[in-house]
């Protein structure tokens, strides 16, 4: 029927009918038979059942840890050294040391005894050591001359060290010279003073009372003139 249908359709185009006119009928013609084939065979289905799309499947991501807020440390200006300054080295304190057993009570050293001086030949003089002598004051108390310290240390040869004579022991003196020292009189000098004059002749400057007693003019102690005249008695103490 279809082609009869074909052969009936061409044959309505009049002879002379362009090929144009004639290729669309045919084209039209085909299609019409193509619906008509698919209609035939139509499955009788009520409700058309259409494919619905796949829902999209997220991919999984890995798990993004949260970074930490970086922390700002207050800016510090640097400091200046100077090339000289030397590094501090520390060193490590020594452990303390603490004695197994107390120590035992102390035992005070005991003072030397006095020198007992020997007997010596008749008419010698004998003096005592007074706290804060020395050979050097004796000499120049009783022989009126410091420097002749020396011929005492002969004189007591039980002396063993002439810087440190005990106080209480008994220094020999020879008995032409220590009747030698009488009350004499000195002259003063500039820049002297009692004092001074005490601490020359008597080797303490304590003394000067001594002097000043000696001498009952003297109305102030504090002044003495150049070229006054004093007396210094034999002997002197404090």
């Amino acid at each position: 029927m279809a082609e009869k249908s074909q052969e009936a359709d061409a044959q309505s185009l009049p002879p002379d009918a362009p090929l144009g006119d004639v290729a669309r009928r045919f084209r039209r013609q085909k299609e019409s038979q193509k619906l008509q084939q698919s209609a035939e065979f139509h499955l009788p289905f009520s409700d058309a059942v259409l494919a619905s799309p796949k829902p999209p499947v997220m991919p999984l991501r890995p798990p993004v840890s949260t970074p930490a807020a970086p922390k700002f440390v207050p800016y510090q200006p640097p400091v200046k050294r100077s090339p000289f300054e030397r590094p501090k080295v520390f060193m490590p304190a020594s452990p303390r040391t603490w004695p197994s057993r107390p120590p035992g009570n102390r035992v005070a050293p005991r003072e030397p005894a006095a020198p007992i001086a020997p007997a010596g030949p008749a008419g010698w003089h004998v003096v005592t050591v007074k706290p804060g002598d020395s050979l050097w004051k004796l000499a120049q108390q009783n022989l009126g001359k410091g420097p002749r310290w020396r011929d005492l240390l002969a004189l007591n040869p039980g002396i063993v060290d002439a810087n440190h004579i005990a106080a209480g022991s008994q220094i020999y003196l020879p008995a032409a010279v220590s009747s030698v020292r009488t009350t004499s009189r000195i002259m003063v000098r500039r820049g002297e003073t009692l004092t001074s004059i005490a601490q020359t002749q008597f080797g303490h400057a304590a003394y000067w009372s001594c002097i000043a007693h000696a001498n009952p003019a003297i109305q102030d102690a504090n002044r003495i003139y150049q070229g006054q005249l004093l007396s210094l008695p034999a002997t002197c103490g404090p």
